[in-house]
């Protein structure tokens, strides 16, 4: 009996995986090339994966991650840089928790600037307060960065980047480093 729950439950997870690894890799086709999932069996999908048992087990699995079109689903992630005159600067810490917190802050930067679009129109009213925010804390950072490192110039930029990795025939010519995608930067003007 308790071999028959065993297979039963691993059939079970096993399909479970393959069924949300195929409908992530669907709807992340559609998404990334804008193209309507209208077909029935996408829609009795998107029900059944919007229920709150699915989403709940899946959660707690960690089989709802997906393996799909992106295989896995993940996105890129930035940094934040520094710069006074010629000198670039990135943020030290002195603990796990202010690195870890420090993370949280750019992923959610991250969120806000490779949002899509669509979600932008919808969400536009609250975008100008977003704005003011997210700038309000890049200048405090700038802040601090100006003070640890003792700059001289009072003009300062500090900027969310992306790594935009060499490709493969790139990093065979001898490009192994990645280049920086500037997403955003504020200038900055900073007194000590």
């Amino acid at each position: 009996m308790k071999k028959k729950l065993l297979l039963a439950f691993i059939t079970f997870q096993i399909l479970f995986v393959l069924y949300f690894s195929c409908y992530t890799a669907y709807s992340s086709y559609c998404e990334f090339y804008k193209i309507k999932m209208d077909s029935s069996v996408a829609r009795i999908t998107k029900k059944l994966v919007d229920t709150k048992f699915i989403d709940t087990y899946g959660s707690f699995s960690g089989c709802n991650t997906g393996y799909g079109f992106f295989a896995p689903n993940v996105r890129s992630t930035g940094t934040i840089q520094f710069e006074n005159g010629n000198n670039t600067y990135y943020p030290k810490f002195k603990t796990n928790e202010a690195e870890n917190r420090f993370s949280v802050f750019v992923d959610k930067i991250s969120d806000f600037l490779l949002e899509d679009e669509e979600e932008k129109k919808v969400k536009n009213k609250n975008d100008s307060v977003k704005v003011k925010y997210y700038n309000l804390l890049y200048k405090a950072v700038a802040a601090r960065l100006f003070n640890e490192n003792m700059c001289n110039n009072k003009v300062s930029y500090i900027s969310y980047n992306l790594y935009d990795y060499p490709s493969l025939q790139q990093y065979t010519k001898g490009e192994k480093l990645p280049q920086f995608l500037r997403l955003y930067q504020i200038e900055t003007i900073l007194d000590e």
